[in-house]
């Protein structure tokens, strides 16, 4: 029963947009209507968050792959790419002056 609940609620309520309140008030109203424990309902509030920072998690990463190979494909400098060019700009300079 717990299961086919948790796998409801995940697909139902999308767990990427649970706020730790949503989910503890859908949890409470499940203890009141007797369908879970108040034990189960403290695990399920739990999983549910984790579940939730997983996806985000996944999400960022493939945000920020996208965001890289659309900076990638525009040749546009890194940061690594302007510190090392500094670096060297720097080096330059002393043996200028020298």
């Amino acid at each position: 029963m717990i299961e086919l609940i948790r796998k409801a609620v995940m697909l139902g309520l999308g767990a990427i947009s649970l706020t730790h309140e949503k989910a503890k008030s859908f949890v409470d109203e499940m203890v009141k209507r007797g369908e879970v424990t108040k034990d189960e309902g403290v695990k399920l509030v739990e999983e549910i968050l984790d579940r939730a920072k997983e996806q985000e998690s996944r999400i960022n990463e493939k945000i920020n792959v996208e965001i890289r190979k659309a900076i990638d494909s525009l040749g546009v400098a890194s940061k690594e790419d302007v510190a090392r060019l500094e670096k060297r700009i720097e080096e330059l300079g002393k043996k200028i002056e020298k």
